[in-house]
């Protein structure tokens, strides 16, 4: 199922933003007001530059003890983030974030500019019911397949054992 293709997605509320030349502290206050984990940092025309999380925050501005009143964004923040197109499967999505260990993408359309975002939980939440059906069709699948493995087997258990009678 493409991203854009849940319901849920385009009722979704948009990702909070700032510009790279912001603050750290007027970051922190938006996360904090909105109770929020996140913060995509975009250009004046909206293509995404980096995220800020809280992570971020914590290790290189608490850490190092910078002031989060003089510290801009751009000095801290994660640059090399992955970005996905609304009409990109929700489940490769999963597991990209999975293995790579990441909890936030934002989506952007065919000209780079930010749309929205999906957390981890977002997509896990999006796809359960998709996953649940798949485990499901597998589980059906696999045991119909051990199921005639083990037919064969004991047909040719039982073949042998009736050649070596006759």
């Amino acid at each position: 199922m493409k991203i854009k293709d849940r319901l849920d997605f385009s009722e979704k509320q948009k990702p909070q933003t700032l510009r790279p030349k912001d603050t750290v502290q007027k970051a922190l206050d938006i996360m904090c007001d909105k109770n929020i984990g996140s913060i995509i940092v975009t250009t004046s025309h909206n293509r995404v530059k980096g995220i800020l999380t809280e992570r971020d925050m914590m290790i290189r501005v608490m850490g190092p003890g910078l002031d989060p009143k003089t510290t801009k964004i751009s000095e801290i923040m994660s640059s090399d983030i992955h970005t996905a197109n609304e009409n990109d499967d929700l489940v490769d999505w999963l597991k990209v974030m999975s293995n790579e260990r990441f909890r936030h993408l934002p989506i952007v359309d065919e000209n780079g500019k930010l749309i929205n975002m999906l957390s981890q939980g977002d997509l896990l939440a999006f796809t359960h019911s998709d996953l649940d059906e798949k485990i499901r069709r597998d589980l059906k699948g696999g045991l119909g397949r051990t199921l005639q493995i083990a037919l064969i087997i004991g047909a040719i258990i039982t073949l042998g054992f009736i050649a070596l009678e006759m």
